[in-house]
């Protein structure tokens, strides 16, 4: 029987500030996270670290919320990395 799977959540803006904080926060409380972010891919980078370092999974996705195809791909690049994460529960 498959374990339960950790809820993924997307964060706009995830990169610095309230949304880094809030993944952070997340990945802590069981979450796996897609840190969405416009332009800072170091920033993004150290935020997908410090998740992972709170027992989370994260992945970085570029992209700006202005635009639906970036959207889309953020959406959909959610969908499928979640596909693939481990069920265990952290």
């Amino acid at each position: 029987m498959p374990l339960p799977r950790r809820p993924l959540t997307v964060i706009t803006g995830a990169s610095r500030g309230i949304g880094a904080a809030t993944a952070v926060h997340l990945a802590r409380c069981g979450h796996d996270v897609v840190v969405g972010y416009r332009e800072d891919q170091a920033s993004a980078a150290a935020v997908v670290a410090a998740v992972e370092a709170a027992g989370g999974s994260a992945l970085k996705v570029a992209g700006d919320v202005t635009d639906e195809d970036d959207m889309a791909r953020l959406f959909e690049a959610a969908w499928e990395r979640s596909q693939g994460w481990s069920t265990t529960p952290a």
